[in-house]
């Protein structure tokens, strides 16, 4: 099985879409055909890298 890889434009819209709160982070990674773990875990990654 192959992994996903997200560019960074895709990990900031899905992060600020999850931070805005509209919408719970289940229905951000629902909506956008991720995984609710890929979608915690792209903020923790950022934040390791800088």
């Amino acid at each position: 099985m192959q992994r996903n890889r997200y560019d960074d434009s895709f990990k900031a819209e899905a992060v600020s879409l999850a931070l805005s709160g509209e919408l719970s982070y289940a229905e951000v990674a629902r909506d956008l055909g991720i995984n609710y773990g890929t979608l915690v875990i792209i903020p923790k990654n950022k934040s390791e890298s800088k």
